[in-house]
């Protein structure tokens, strides 16, 4: 809704957002660790020592991040978060917030407003993708961002073009390409986990072995990646014109 106007309202609740998000990041982050990663390569990797206190330290963190999360969804402020997000999409803010002067905008049929969204978001991506084999792990850390962004406005406006063969296409390519950047984001995460549980003589070994599990397993994920990229730009936009 930023493109019809300025929203006072709506960046207030933006910002409540990203504070409730950043107290459940860790969690989810941990959970991860634990459920996926570690299982995985300790399996893989049975004559190797440490995994077992290497498990035990990870799941300190989790729960104090699960502590952090419990707390913050106590918070009043999570409740009043919640209330007033309700109330701001039951009662139309926008038209409440939105100037006098930029009213029209919200008068036009959905189509367009989907049309001019997704090409902005769409393009964005694009921009952020290029050369995208040479990019380093911050910057496809941007293009992943800028891709669930994407990805969600595509859960919401996609279906006023679903009679479009393009548009299912363009959303398992599109949902394809945010899973395997997730993928490789989540390994450059596990790695500053590891850093963060400290050098353990108990766990050392362990945790070696899946920071070079990791880093050998980017190298074959990276020529993949680049695959799906390419899939996903040749996607037709279902937006811009019928099939």
């Amino acid at each position: 809704m930023r493109s019809v106007g300025a929203l006072s309202n709506l960046d207030a609740l933006r910002s409540e957002a990203r504070w409730l998000a950043q107290d459940l990041s860790a969690a989810r982050d941990w959970d991860v660790f634990q459920l996926e990663t570690l299982p995985t390569i300790a399996k893989a990797c049975p004559s190797i020592a440490g995994f077992d206190a290497l498990g035990r330290a990870a799941a300190e963190r989790q729960s104090d991040a699960y502590r952090k999360a419990h707390q913050a969804l106590d918070d009043r402020r999570c409740a009043m978060f919640l209330i007033g997000l309700g109330n701001w999409i039951e009662t139309r803010g926008w038209r409440n917030d939105v100037a006098a002067e930029d009213l029209g905008r919200l008068a036009e049929p959905a189509v367009n407003f989907a049309q001019r969204i997704l090409s902005e978001q769409y393009a964005k991506v694009l921009k952020r993708g290029r050369r995208f084999k040479s990019l380093t792990m911050d910057e496809l850390h941007r293009v992943r961002l800028a891709t669930k962004r994407l990805r969600y406005l595509s859960e919401f406006l996609l279906p006023l073009f679903a009679d479009r063969k393009s548009a299912r296409k363009f959303a398992r390519r599109l949902a394809g390409l945010q899973e395997e950047l997730g993928a490789y984001n989540d390994m450059a995460v596990t790695a500053s986990l590891l850093d963060g549980l400290g050098a353990d003589p108990d766990s050392a070994i362990a945790a070696a072995a899946i920071a070079g599990w990791q880093a050998r397993a980017s190298i074959g994920i990276k020529p993949a990646l680049q695959g799906t990229w390419r899939d996903f730009t040749a996607a037709r936009v279902p937006w811009s014109s019928q099939d």
